[in-house]
């Protein structure tokens, strides 16, 4: 991208207000049609998308790039910065009913939060479009303040303003052990899979399947209330553990899988990654549905949480996204994560202590009972 090219477009735009930028990046004769939280520009054509959206709750622009991106199927790391690092532009080409689409998606700083823009054309389309690059013009554009002297963003990603989180109670309760329960869910497409789950087993014998509770937390009496389902007793049988709840049902722990264990020295490093979902393509159907939540734990205490969902059958496709960040800390089993507006949530954390490590962290670890592989 050539720096004249984004002083005149500056020149041309100068500073916008936020109700301004979906038009300033709207190509000509496209028409539009607005959403809850977002802009779509259509091509004469048909054959080309243009989506605009400002987010006001992120404040990282390489953040957003990556989340738009992967809403519309591209990885993470397919991002690169221009503009002097203002702009974060990611690429990515996929297949989808039949068709062939490229994908590209810009993100910049701006007014207080960021503004994304993605170009998604057919493939044949794409390839000879002049759209992509003058998107990316004017998204550069955005980050300039006059014709003369490239600035810094407007909006430059700020210090996370959680507080520090306070340290959790040194003891764990009265857990004796914690195991690996296993049961089987619906995934991606109507995919049945198999899914493990930390089991905590308390002296007196108790039993909770409940580790969306940081384990110092529990409350075995309250639980029976409000969650009787996930309650029960448990005994050793030979070389299992067996549970059984209210309604007779009962389920067998092999100690030996996992076992669930905390972190060593309390040390998470790296984005890991939940995926989920629901529809009916693995019996035939067209419907599918993706859900993923993202953490990305940073070696300064900070983390930024994503969580990302779409759908699509043969006429409809729909997806949205969200981005928070916050501080974290680990203490043993429990992990508390601080978020700027004062909210703090704790929760646990396990890894498998017959898993793999990368680069001496572990390759999958377990928040609030769900599993999260570690992205290479």
């Amino acid at each position: 991208m050539r720096l004249f090219t984004l002083l005149l477009a500056a020149a041309f735009f100068g500073t916008l207000a936020v109700a301004d930028v979906e038009d300033a990046l709207r190509p000509d004769g496209w028409s539009k049609k607005r959403s809850s939280d977002a802009t779509d520009f259509s091509s004469p054509s048909g054959k080309e998308r243009l989506t605009v959206r400002y987010w006001d709750d992120v404040s990282d622009p390489k953040f957003a790039a990556e989340t738009t991106i992967g809403a519309a199927g591209g990885r993470a790391r397919d991002c690169v910065s221009e503009a002097g690092g203002a702009v974060f532009v990611c690429n990515t080409a996929f297949s989808a009913q039949g068709n062939d689409f490229r994908a590209r998606a810009y993100a910049a700083a701006y007014e207080g939060g960021v503004v994304t823009a993605i170009y998604l054309g057919l493939a044949s389309v794409a390839r000879a479009s002049p759209h992509p690059d003058e998107t990316g013009e004017r998204m550069a554009a955005l980050v300039f303040s006059d014709a003369g002297s490239p600035s810094r963003p407007l909006a430059p990603p700020p210090p996370v303003a959680a507080p520090e989180p306070a340290a959790p109670p040194s003891v764990a309760g009265a857990i004796e052990r914690v195991l690996f329960d296993l049961s089987y869910s619906y995934g991606i497409g109507g995919a049945i899979y198999p899914k493990y789950s930390p089991m905590y087993l308390f002296k007196g014998g108790g039993a909770c399947n409940c580790a969306d509770i940081a384990p110092g937390d529990v409350d075995l009496t309250a639980l029976r209330r409000t969650r009787p389902e996930d309650v029960g007793r448990w005994r050793k049988a030979g070389g299992e553990y067996v549970v059984t709840y209210g309604d007779g049902d009962a389920d067998e722990l092999d100690p030996d899988v996992g076992p669930p264990a905390p972190l060593p020295g309390g040390r998470i490093v790296g984005r890991f990654s939940a995926l989920s979902g629901g529809g009916n393509t693995a019996l035939g159907g067209n419907t599918i549905v993706v859900a993923s939540e993202d953490y990305d734990f940073r070696a300064d205490g900070t983390f930024y949480q994503e969580q990302f969902g779409s759908g699509f059958n043969d006429t409809v496709s729909a997806g949205s996204s969200r981005g928070t960040v916050g501080r974290w800390r680990i203490d043993g089993g429990t992990l508390t994560l601080s978020y700027p507006g004062g909210e703090t949530v704790r929760t646990s954390i396990y890894w498998s202590s017959n898993g793999d490590m990368v680069r001496g962290i572990p390759d999958a670890v377990w928040i609030g009972g769900k599993g999260y592989v570690l992205e290479d």
